[in-house]
């Protein structure tokens, strides 16, 4: 069963998308309803990620991961944005997106955007499965490809996270100990700070597949 939320965020997707809204380049998953991939576009950045919509209908959870080497958010790691909950509630689909840019907007160093264009099209594959248009706007360069492969290779750690992106799972979203917050201050810093917890600040991955939000949401409350 469909939860209240979960169709106010598809009602809204379907709004966006019938007027053509350029800017919100999102769409929930087949396989997964509370899962939404995401590309956050403008003049100076393009970033790939993922969100979780889950928890209940008074107590909605969100948490975001970026695929994206950007300097907001940080990649490959999960970002608690729970405390955008009530903007969610009160303003849809359309006031959450542009609460998220009005943090890019102010993070004072986003990084580089013609990097970002080339990370997303030669490190993750479903960039171009989940958004075909936004692959085929931008084309790349020998120097393009050259430079991502060689910042990869330079970095093995960087290598070996790259390398789950593939095999993404609801279960990478938890548990919520794990978390980090991110959101940025009145001088427009970029602020992260570690979640209350034991935790660190990558992703547990369990053995136990959560295919429920339910499960999720139960660990938040302990």
């Amino acid at each position: 069963m469909i939860s209240p939320v979960t169709r106010r965020l598809l009602r809204d997707w379907k709004r966006l998308w019938h007027q053509g809204h350029g800017k919100y380049n999102v769409r929930p998953q087949d396989s997964n309803l509370h899962l939404w991939n995401f590309v956050l576009t403008s003049e100076v950045v393009e970033i790939y990620g993922v969100y979780f919509f889950g928890g209940s209908d008074t107590e909605p959870m969100i948490v975001m991961r970026c695929f994206t080497p950007n300097g907001c958010f940080p990649a490959n790691k999960n970002v608690n944005l729970t405390h955008l909950a009530p903007i969610l509630l009160s303003q849809g689909l359309p006031g959450f997106l542009d609460h998220i840019y009005w943090m890019l907007n102010h993070t004072a160093n986003l990084g580089d955007l013609r990097y970002m264009l080339s990370w997303n099209r030669v490190m993750i594959k479903d960039f171009k499965v989940h958004f075909p248009e936004l692959h085929a706007s931008f084309i790349l360069q020998p120097e393009d490809i050259a430079l991502v492969e060689q910042w990869n290779e330079s970095n093995t750690n960087n290598r070996r996270e790259v390398s789950k992106i593939p095999n993404f799972k609801i279960k990478d979203l938890s548990p919520l100990s794990n978390t980090i917050a991110c959101d940025n201050d009145d001088q427009g810093k970029d602020t992260k700070r570690r979640k209350a917890g034991n935790g660190g600040m990558l992703a547990t991955h369990n053995d136990t597949d959560y295919n429920d939000h339910t499960e999720l949401h139960r660990k938040r409350r302990k």
